[in-house]
Formats: C-alpha cells, sequence, structure tokens
C-alpha cells in the first residue's frame, strides 16, 4: 500500500515540473507520515545490496552468466535505496531537492528493471539459440 502510494506521487513527480512539485502537496504529506516505515525499507534494501555485492566480489562461483546484468541491477537498487534514505531525511525539505532525487530515483529504477528484464532476453538467446542447440546445460 505505502510503496503503491510513493508509486503514484513518484510518476506525478517525475513527469511534472517544478510547478507540480510545490502543487503536489499529497507526496509531501504522504513523506511526513511514513517517513519511519521508508526509512526501514530503505535501509532494508540497502544492506541487502550490499551483501549481494559483497558476495558476488568474495565468492568466484558466483560469477556465472548473466552476472553482469545482476550486478549492475543491484548497484542500481543501490542506489535507489541511497537515494530514499536521503528523501526520507527529516531536515530535507527543499523542493528542488526532493524533486532531483525523486528524478534520480526514477531513472535508476527504470534502469534496474530494464537490467532484469535483460537477464531473461539474454537467457532466452542463449538457451534457445537454433544455431547452437547443445550450448545449455
Amino acid at each position: 500500500m505505502l510503496l503503491r502510494q510513493l508509486g503514484a506521487s513518484l510518476a506525478v513527480l517525475a513527469v511534472g515540473a517544478n510547478a507540480a512539485l510545490s502543487e503536489n502537496t499529497e507526496f509531501q504529506q504522504l513523506l511526513r507520515e511514513k517517513r519511519d516505515e521508508l526509512f526501514t525499507w530503505s535501509l532494508t534494501s540497502l544492506i541487502c545490496s550490499v551483501v549481494l555485492c559483497f558476495m558476488y566480489f568474495r565468492f568466484q562461483i558466483l560469477r556465472r552468466t548473466p552476472d553482469w546484468l545482476i550486478l549492475r541491477s543491484t548497484l542500481c537498487d543501490l542506489a535507489v535505496s541511497v537515494c530514499f534514505l536521503f528523501l526520507c531525511q527529516p531536515n530535507i525539505d527543499n523542493e528542488v531537492l526532493q524533486l532531483f532525487l525523486v528524478r534520480v530515483i526514477v531513472i535508476f529504477d527504470v534502469s534496474a528493471h530494464s537490467c532484469r528484464c535483460f537477464v531473461y532476453m539474454y537467457l532466452l538467446s542463449i538457451y534457445r539459440n537454433p544455431f547452437q542447440p547443445e550450448r545449455h546445460r
């Protein structure tokens, strides 16, 4: 529910200009009400992303096809978590900074989802290649 409300507010903010942020008090109010919950989930996501990156660099066996796409989507998720952590700080009430953070969140979130989509397309191209049918395991 919270993510759906924030997603709708983020979509309105990402599409609009600076005037949309000053007119959109619903986002400001939702951010004030759900700041602690957003901080908790963002911190959890940040910790999970850092652990995944650490495990990727620590263990060689995890570096398999399509590891580079998974790593990039994890790094994008890490950037989204950091931006959400900055956004939920109580002393950030500057509307221009909030708009910038929202746009950065949208950019990195779309990038993370694109990398995940490319994982499936990459795996389909490997495992369903008619020119090398014995390539899959």
